[in-house]
């Protein structure tokens, strides 16, 4: 990415070197910004950041005894099947595993 945004400037290496002003990661990101493709670049940055957040919700949120495959012995209790609120209520885990509907909760 650094080196796409600074790749047209003229004579970069000699205005590294004669004003010892690094050509790096902020200054690219500086440009990024300050151009005409700015909603671009900022609108795949969201997107990325909002998939990323939806998967670690998701990921974070499944409860592992609800997955299928092998299952603990600790997920034969009843704690581990039937949830409390702490106002007292029960409720049974139904696990959401479409990711679309952790990243609508994201943009919430």
């Amino acid at each position: 990415f650094q080196q796409y945004m600074v790749s047209d400037l003229p004579m970069r290496h000699a205005v590294t070197r004669i004003t010892t002003v690094p050509f790096g990661h902020v200054f690219a990101l500086k440009r990024a910004v300050n151009d005409w493709n700015a909603v671009t670049y900022l609108t795949i940055l969201w997107g990325f950041f909002i998939v990323f957040f939806a998967y670690l919700f998701r990921s974070s949120e499944i409860t592992a005894c609800l997955v299928s495959g092998p299952k603990h012995f600790s997920c034969e209790q009843r704690e581990a099947q039937v949830w409390l609120t702490p106002s007292g209520d029960e409720f049974q885990k139904i696990n959401d595993q479409y990711i679309w509907n952790a990243a609508w909760f994201i943009v919430i």
